[in-house]
């Protein structure tokens, strides 16, 4: 991890580049007659963002240690969900990385819990751990190696639909995604990827590929299942079936090798008690107790889940995107690459709220640079104002008006 100086200083670059992006983000999707001449530039900026970024690991999270170990255990034939890193039954695959100077499971973050990745994540990093080892920067290319052949294979598939992959191209050039989903390692860069191609599939009829591979994203990372039913919306009832047994297979073939009563446990435990970066939450803790708070959360969502349904059933994916920033707005935990999916899902979805957020989200930063400074979690209420209130404003217009281009037909 970087010294505090270096890591403030990566923070306030980090926020003037997303200012930077939005500006430019918002001339992008509002002028569709220049998507042929900017498309260049934008492939351009994004390959130099991907480049700069390539070489950094453990930027402002260090979750890419847990992955590491967790592929370790997987490449060696043992349930990720059978014990704590910490436990003793683990020990035997106890090993270090002399070059960068880390031990596992020692140096894992909260090796006392289970894992929470769900399967996917599991079969993705047992099969990079497997190829690349332990070794921080192998695992590292080896990892964004599968990352990036999902992005060429999304650019190559919507390349003859110029708006849809010039919105693709914007996407990669966010700093948050460069940071985060290239730098960092995040697992919702592959479950968003997963998503987009998914949805790519949809918007061409093959229900079942599409079917298939929103189940595996699903497996990733769990949030992906609120675009499933949203992208059924406008689809006859055969294809419904189609895409949603093809789901469910994808789901029970990847989850089949890992299946364990305790695969939920940390998952639960994560869900029921960890807050971060949440401006509802933060207003309403000092007035509501849990668990009363988490369910009033909920209710505002399905409120919120119905206004969606209401008045954006006619645009399946982009509903089903403006369903996942709703979770994310009442949620208790928003991490800034979990911004990753509507970034990445802007060629079917241009919206405000994803893009506003997209650039707000770099304030999270502001509270992690805090606690790496004294191991003090603050979130001040003024900076969480500054990152929420837009994006609420911005969530609801798209809610009334629709997105943002006319250009980018849905799926």
């Amino acid at each position: 991890m970087q010294s505090a100086e270096m890591l403030s200083s990566t923070v306030t670059l980090l926020i003037l580049a997303s200012i930077g992006w939005l500006a430019m983000a918002f001339y992008v999707v509002r002028h569709p007659g220049m998507h042929g001449r900017l498309r260049m530039v934008l492939l351009g900026m994004a390959v130099a963002g991907i480049g700069i970024a390539l070489p950094f690991t453990d930027v402002m999270s260090d979750d890419a240690l847990r992955y590491r170990w967790d592929g370790h255990v997987v490449a060696h034939g043992v349930n990720p969900y059978a014990a704590a890193p910490a436990d003793p039954s683990m020990q035997r695959l106890a090993i270090r990385d002399s070059v960068h100077g880390i031990d596992y499971p020692a140096d894992v973050t909260y090796p006392h819990i289970r894992t929470i990745y769900p399967p996917g994540m599991q079969l993705a990093v047992g099969l990079v751990s497997g190829t690349a080892g332990i070794d921080v920067m192998a695992w590292h290319r080896t990892w964004s190696a599968l990352c990036l052949v999902l992005v060429g294979i999304a650019l190559w598939s919507l390349w003859h639909d110029v708006h849809r992959s010039t919105l693709l191209l914007l996407a990669l050039t966010n700093p948050s995604l460069l940071l985060h989903g290239i730098a960092d390692v995040h697992a919702d860069m592959l479950m968003a990827l997963l998503a987009l191609l998914g949805c790519i599939a949809l918007d061409r009829k093959a229900r079942v590929v599409g079917g298939l591979l929103l189940g595996a994203a699903i497996t990733v990372k769990y949030v992906a299942v609120i675009m499933l039913p949203f992208v059924l919306l406008r689809m006859d009832r055969r294809d419904r079936m189609r895409v949603v047994g093809a789901a469910v297979v994808a789901m029970a073939v990847i989850t089949a090798p890992f299946a364990s009563t305790s695969m939920f446990d940390a998952f639960r435990s994560f869900a029921s008690t960890w807050q971060s970066n949440a401006l509802l939450y933060t207003l309403l803790k000092d007035i509501i107790a849990e668990p009363t708070i988490r369910y009033v959360l909920g209710a505002i969502g399905v409120l919120m889940g119905a206004a969606i349904v209401w008045r954006r059933r006619d645009m399946p994916v982009a509903a089903g995107v403006l369903a996942i920033l709703a979770l994310f707005i009442v949620s208790p935990v928003v991490h800034a690459w979990y911004i990753l999916i509507p970034l990445l899902m802007a060629p079917f979805a241009p919206l405000r709220s994803s893009l506003v957020w997209g650039a707000t989200i770099s304030l999270y930063g502001l509270a992690y640079v805090t606690y790496k400074g004294d191991g003090v979690w603050r979130e001040h209420t003024v900076t969480l104002a500054i990152e929420f209130i837009p994006v609420m404003i911005a969530w609801t217009l798209d809610v009334v008006r629709g997105p943002i281009s006319a250009s980018a037909p849905d799926a």
